[in-house]
């Protein structure tokens, strides 16, 4: 027993000497508190106060190193010293876990100065791999390593050992947190020492807690390097408004270097209008924190060191720790986004502007079209009368007098005065579509597409068409534009079908969701598909006029009506195989 209280370095004697009091120490595996007094007892009794004192001080000084550590690599030569200088060992190292390269590298170590341990023992090397040395021997083990006889541990010559100076005991336990190891300590000694189940345990329990705060500050130093790889500045700001953390980005934000803002108030950087009330709102966020926007819907602003204000957009998340709560301030520069806003603000105003004066340059340009219309009708109609009638009396009065190319040319000037105004009603008819009283309602298609059918039977008297009508869905719209529409088109399809030997004529529908597409077939002369997108211009033909009539304004109309309605229309033939013509038609009416 004495022997173990030397390997300590402690007089039991100069212990029992000071005027301490320990009340109610609490044994690890005691049920009843051990109560010591500052006067001498037995022999035992002083031992085990000894030790007991020793157990705490151990457990106090490394608490006390890793509370006021900044990391490992500032606790561990203290924490190393504590133990080997409290507990007996003359060696301490701790090494830490690199996951990532699967090594071992060195944290701390502390040697006694009077000390004899050969370098042959002590690990000079900053990183080990698994299984390499001492340290990665303990962490291939995977468990608290206590070895009196280092020959055998290390496979070395035995005689060696015995003769040199050096390591002849070694203690290592893993460091662990939550199941995890993180990391390994090793403690050496000039003296064979004997296996100690309570120091073992107590070192472990040790090995624990500097485990935890390893994974503590791997986790502090991720959050931290996370916060400072932000792109935007970042906050932390306790319950009291004072600023814990920031990273670069939010120095440059405002202005201020790292050491004028931590510690400080955070409505520093609040505009002094704004000061009092954001106080009132950082209380109500902490009196119930949540993940959320600050100031929804409000126009934010920071205030910068030089008292400039700088746009904002902040958000808040609460950081709940075992130190209190936290917010978790994200704040982002928008003084780009609200100079392009204001930029585009800008360029609509002027585009409104712009579309307003061109709207009414448009309507006084349609106007004035319309204007144009009316007057060519009126002014070439009374010429074209005039001409119409002389010619018919020419005819009527003075036959006799003309020979029969007389007679000829005069029927020439009559009939090209008809054309002529047929041309100019069918203009005036197009000019009229976007003039028409526009009132939108349920159409009932299949009776227009009946109507129109046997009109054009009536006028076209000599027609053999066969016509097929099949059902046709109601559709949206105005009636006696879309009676127009099927007027052109089914008179059309009879006039390039008449030639025909059987002539058939096809008005059908295919029912959708939001438009209805209908069309008109027939097996006619058709066109080459090539001339498709020119066919529904004004004063577009594909075919000779002396083949078939027309002023070549027809479809136009069609393309216009359509068009009004929000619809489509398209053509599809093969020249001598017939033409099938497509338009479609809103369902319902479109806002």
């Amino acid at each position: 027993m004495e022997k173990w209280i030397d390997d300590y370095k402690f007089s039991t004697r100069s212990i029992i000497q000071q005027s301490i009091s320990f009340v109610s120490w609490r044994l690890p595996g005691k049920q009843k508190p051990l109560r010591m007094a500052n006067e001498p007892k037995s022999r035992e009794a002083d031992l085990e106060r000894l030790r007991v004192e020793r157990q705490l001080w151990l457990q106090y000084a490394v608490a006390r190193e890793l509370a006021e550590a900044y990391s490992l690599k500032d606790a561990s030569p203290k924490i190393l010293q504590e133990m080997c200088i409290i507990s007996g060992w003359q060696r301490g190292e701790m090494w830490r876990m690199d996951f990532e390269k699967n090594i071992l590298m060195k944290e701390g170590e502390w040697q006694a100065p009077s000390a004899k341990a050969s370098p042959a023992f002590s690990s000079k090397r900053a990183t080990l791999a698994p299984g390499e040395g001492i340290p990665g021997r303990i962490w291939i083990a995977g468990k608290p390593t206590w070895s009196t006889d280092l020959a055998e541990y290390l496979h070395l010559d035995g005689s060696r050992i015995g003769k040199e100076p050096g390591i002849r005991s070694v203690f290592g336990i893993m460091l662990r947190s939550q199941g995890t190891a993180r990391g390994v300590l090793v403690l050496f000694s000039d003296s064979i020492r004997k296996p100690d189940g309570e120091l073992t345990e107590l070192l472990a329990s040790l090995g624990n807690q500097i485990g935890n705060f390893m994974r503590r500050k791997e986790a502090e130093e991720q959050f931290r390097l996370a916060v400072e790889a932000s792109p935007n500045g970042v906050m932390l700001i306790n319950t009291k408004g004072e600023i814990t953390l920031l990273n670069a980005q939010a120095e440059v934000l405002f202005g201020y270097s790292h050491e004028e803002l931590i510690g400080k108030n955070i409505e520093t950087l609040v505009a002094p209008q704004m000061r009092s009330q954001h106080r009132e709102d950082r209380n109500a966020f902490f009196a119930t924190p949540k993940a959320r926007p600050m100031g929804k819907g409000r126009d934010l602003f920071g205030c910068r060191k030089d008292g400039t204000a700088v746009p904002v957009e902040i958000g808040l998340t609460p950081i709940i720790t075992s130190g209190g709560t936290f917010v978790l301030a994200t704040i982002i520069d928008i003084t780009e986004r609200k100079r392009a806003e204001k930029e585009i603000r800008t360029l609509n105003e002027g585009l409104e502007e712009r579309v307003r004066k061109r709207t009414e340059q448009l309507e006084n340009a349609n106007k004035e079209l319309e204007t144009f219309s009316y007057s060519i009708s009126h002014d070439l109609r009374a010429p074209l009368r005039a001409i119409d009638g002389f010619s018919r009396e020419l005819l009527l009065k003075h036959k006799s007098q003309l020979d029969q190319d007389g007679e000829h040319y005069l029927s020439i000037i009559r009939d090209k005065t008809k054309k002529m105004g047929q041309l100019i009603d069918d203009l005036l008819a197009f000019s009229r579509v976007n003039r028409q009283e526009f009132q939108k309602t349920s159409v009932d298609m299949e009776a227009i597409a009946r109507a129109v059918t046997e009109d054009i039977q009536k006028l076209e008297e000599q027609s053999r068409a066969a016509v097929t009508i099949g059902i046709l869905p109601r559709c949206y719209g105005s009636p006696a534009l879309i009676h127009q529409v099927f007027v052109n088109l089914i008179s059309n399809a009879f006039k390039f079908s008449r030639r025909e030997a059987h002539p058939l004529v096809e008005i059908g529908a295919k029912k959708g969701k939001a438009e209805h597409t209908y069309y008109v077939k027939d097996n006619g002369v058709g066109f080459d598909p090539s001339h498709a997108k020119n066919l529904f211009g004004v004063f577009q033909r594909l075919h000779d006029e002396k083949e078939f009539e027309g002023t070549g304004i027809g479809l136009a109309i069609v393309q216009r009506i359509v068009y009004r309605h929000g619809g489509s229309v398209w053509a599809e033939s093969t020249a001598g195989k017939g033409a099938i013509f497509y338009f479609t038609l809103p369902t319902v009416q479109k806002r």
